[in-house]
């Protein structure tokens, strides 16, 4: 058997990678869009401004980027709750489980939102929509109940304060924005007696019927796509506590082969009354692997050798959450077999 680990202490950048991707796929969608004439100056829903080529290849690049982001950043606040919240905390196990179940529906939504622009598959969009908002809005509602039962433990008041606003903010203006967005689509046809979507109706005009409900819609939508952007980036300092392990263990490599691999990986060979001891089974490897450090040697690999071992592959993901205060240890370790 032989075996890598990689370790990424940068767990941090999540959030403010998935900021920047979102700012960067609004502004540039917007920006070629009303160049291009294909929406009005003031305030066009999102996905009309991303609704034509090219600045809809930009936004579903870019916006399937931020969604693969929100997979990861959501996974990683899950394992961080699992591994720092005692067992028998069973409310927040479950709102736990249940934040993992909304972020990655909400995920899901914002890559049905970048493949089918509402021009072309309406009704696909629509849902992805839903789903990203509604979803999206379930979880921030979620992480802010769970951070107040955190307190004073792990969160500060002024954090429980800042996701309860954030969450204020994105559950109003997403009802603003339905409310406000029927009306003004009622208003429009009662005005234009067409019930089919024209180029006509991205370019909204004073004169148009529903034209302030419109703007108050697309206002609200853009301020909800922000606010949840931002209850992302509120991870960012959570994040830089967490130190993520991936492991991967090779099983049915064969017994010359592993004798060369470990010859590379941890030269010179030690003999066994040579190596460190543990005081008992199951101490951190770190332990071990300091004192070989110490000596100038490479880490040996984390796994054993067993000529017995079946065949097979092994991953295991390993997220290290430092210094909690509600853990007894320094440090407890979550572990994910795939």
């Amino acid at each position: 058997m032989a075996c890598g680990i990689h370790r990424y202490n940068y767990m941090g950048i999540l959030p403010i990678v998935m900021l920047a991707l979102s700012i960067t796929m609004l502004v540039s969608a917007y920006i070629v869009a009303v160049t291009r004439g294909d929406v009005a100056f003031l305030f066009p829903y999102i996905s009309d401004a991303a609704s034509t080529a090219p600045q809809s290849c930009i936004f579903g690049q870019l916006l399937n980027m931020t969604a693969l982001i929100v997979f990861a950043g959501v996974f990683v606040r899950f394992r961080q709750l699992t591994s720092l919240v005692p067992p028998y905390y069973v409310k927040i196990k479950s709102m736990n489980i249940w934040g993992l179940v909304f972020g990655w529906t909400s995920g899901f939504g914002m890559t049905l939102v970048a493949n089918f622009q509402d021009s072309n598959v309406l009704i696909v969009h629509l849902i992805g929509a839903f789903l990203l908002f509604v979803m999206g809005t379930a979880y921030c509602v979620t992480h802010t109940i769970i951070s107040y039962k955190l307190y004073p433990q792990y969160n500060t008041m002024l954090l429980c304060r800042l996701r309860l606003v954030i969450t204020t903010t994105t559950a109003v203006s997403m009802i603003i924005s339905i409310i406000t967005g029927v009306i003004a689509e009622m208003l429009w046809f009662h005005t234009h007696g067409d019930h089919t979507r024209t180029r006509s109706q991205v370019h909204w005009a004073p004169q148009d019927g529903g034209y302030i409900p419109h703007l108050i819609s697309a206002f609200s939508e853009w301020v909800m796509s922000i606010a949840l952007m931002v209850f992302y980036l509120t991870y960012t300092k959570e994040f830089c506590n967490l130190q993520l392990h991936v492991m991967v263990s090779q099983c049915d490599l064969p017994d010359a082969l592993w004798i060369t691999c470990r010859e590379v990986l941890s030269p010179p060979i030690r003999t066994p009354s040579q190596r460190p001891t543990r005081s008992r089974e199951g101490d951190d490897d770190e332990v071990l692997d300091a004192e070989m450090a110490e000596e100038g040697m490479v880490p040996r690999p984390c796994c054993h050798r067993n000529s017995q071992e079946s065949t097979g592959s092994q991953s295991t993901i390993t997220l290290h959450s430092e210094h909690s205060p509600l853990c007894k240890t320094h440090t407890e370790k979550g572990k994910l077999f795939v």
